[in-house]
């Protein structure tokens, strides 16, 4: 097998794993979905459904996590600075 066949197998492989994550997916952003959690956002909206002060919007805070779910750790207010 050269390694074009490898590659696509391994792509097949990967896109095959995931339909049962996108198809929970598709279907939370089709008919509201659960949330775990309170908070207002659905699973599919947010980026931890285990935890209320977690997600789109929250107040970004010096705690290593991503709060308000934009992808970035910690990206607090320029006034505020985060110990290392």
């Amino acid at each position: 097998m050269d390694m074009h066949d490898a590659a696509l197998d391994a792509t097949r492989q990967y896109i095959g794993d995931r339909s049962t994550y996108i198809d929970a997916w598709l279907a939370c952003r089709e008919s509201g979905g659960p949330d775990a959690d309170g908070d207002g956002f659905m699973w599919c909206h947010e980026c931890d459904d285990n935890d209320a002060a977690v997600h789109p919007g929250a107040t970004e805070t010096c705690n290593l996590r991503d709060d308000n779910c934009d992808g970035r750790v910690d990206n607090v207010a320029a006034d505020m600075t985060c110990p290392q």
